[in-house]
C-alpha cells in the first residue's frame, strides 16, 4: 500500500469516527432532554422536619406548571406578603435538600467540567431545577424563590451568609427574610417578618428559628453577609453570576458541538473519497 493510500485511510476512518462520536453526543442530548436520564440525583429521604410533598413532583414538573399552580392560589387582592407566602409554601413543599448537579445526560460538557471543579456542574437555571428533579441546596432553592418573586412583581435579593444562603423580599418599606431550605420565616411578637439584619440582633428569635439548624453564628456574622439587588435576579456572588450565564451558553453549545464534530467528520470522509477519485 502506498503512502498516499495510508493518508486516505486516515481521513476516511477519522471521518467515520467523528460522525459516530458526534451522533452519540446528540443521542445523549436527546435522551437527557426527553427521558428521565437527564434528571439530577435527588434525596430520597427528606429531613424529618421537612414539609416535602412528593405528589407535587409529578404534578409540577416544569417552571410553567409551577407558575400556573401558584397563580391559582392567588387572587387580585393578594398582598405582596400573601404572594411571598404562597411562593414560599410552594417551593418548600415541592423540594427537599440536596445539591442539584448536571449529569452526563443533562449536559455532558458541564458534567465533565464538574470533575475539575463541582461549581461547573452545579445547576443555576431555575427552569432546570424544576424540570429535572426535586432536591436543591440552599443557594438553589433561595434563587428559585427569588426568581418566582420577581415573576410576581415582588422585588427581592439573594443573600449570602458565609455558609448559608437565603433571600429577602422587599415590601411594606422593608426587607423580609425567607429561607426555603431550612423552611424559616422569622416572625416577631407583632407577627412582622424580620430581615436578616433584624434577626441578627434578636438573640431570642435567632435561637428560636436557627439554633436547631446550627447556623445561628452564620446569621450573626453580618460582616460576611453579601446582598445582591442589581441587576434584578442576580446571585449574591459574582462568580455564580458568571457561571449562570456560562450554563445558559453550554445548554446551546452541547447541541452545536456534536453538529460541528459531525460536519468535520463528513468533510474528512469527503476528502478521502475525493482523493480516491483523483488517484483513479
Amino acid at each position: 500500500m502506498s503512502q498516499s493510500d495510508n493518508k486516505i485511510d486516515i481521513f476516511k476512518y477519522s471521518g467515520i469516527f467523528l460522525i459516530i462520536f458526534g451522533s452519540l453526543l446528540l443521542l445523549i442530548n436527546f435522551l437527557g432532554k426527553w427521558t428521565y436520564l437527564g434528571n439530577y440525583k435527588n434525596r430520597h429521604q427528606p429531613r424529618k422536619w421537612e414539609r416535602f410533598d412528593p405528589d407535587l413532583v409529578d404534578k409540577l414538573d416544569s417552571f410553567d406548571s409551577l407558575k400556573k399552580y401558584i397563580s391559582n392560589k392567588l387572587s387580585s387582592d393578594s398582598t405582596k406578603r400573601d404572594i411571598m407566602k404562597v411562593l414560599f409554601d410552594t417551593v418548600t413543599n415541592r423540594f427537599t435538600h440536596k445539591r442539584a448537579s448536571h449529569n452526563i445526560f443533562s449536559n455532558y460538557i458541564l458534567y465533565v467540567m464538574g470533575k475539575i471543579h463541582p461549581a461547573f456542574a452545579h445547576i443555576y437555571n431555575p427552569k432546570l431545577m424544576v424540570s429535572n428533579g426535586y432536591s436543591l441546596l440552599c443557594s438553589q432553592s433561595s434563587y428559585l424563590l427569588l426568581t418566582l418573586a420577581l415573576e410576581y412583581g415582588v422585588k427581592g435579593r439573594h443573600v449570602g451568609l458565609f455558609g448559608h444562603v437565603v433571600m429577602e423580599a422587599w415590601y411594606d418599606s422593608d426587607w423580609h427574610l425567607y429561607d426555603p431550605d431550612l423552611e424559616v420565616i422569622p416572625l416577631n411578637k407583632n407577627r412582622d417578618i424580620l430581615s436578616v439584619e433584624e434577626l441578627a440582633f434578636n438573640k431570642k428569635l435567632l435561637k428560636k428559628y436557627y439554633e436547631k439548624h446550627n447556623v445561628s453564628k452564620i446569621i450573626k456574622s453580618r460582616q460576611n453577609n453579601t446582598y445582591m439587588t442589581y441587576p434584578a435576579g442576580a446571585n449574591f456572588n459574582w462568580k455564580t453570576n458568571v457561571l449562570k450565564y456560562f450554563e445558559y451558553f453550554m445548554e446551546i453549545f452541547k447541541f452545536v458541538f456534536p453538529v460541528l464534530i459531525i460536519l468535520v467528520g463528513i468533510a474528512f470522509y469527503s476528502i478521502s473519497n475525493s482523493k480516491k477519485i483523483f488517484l483513479l
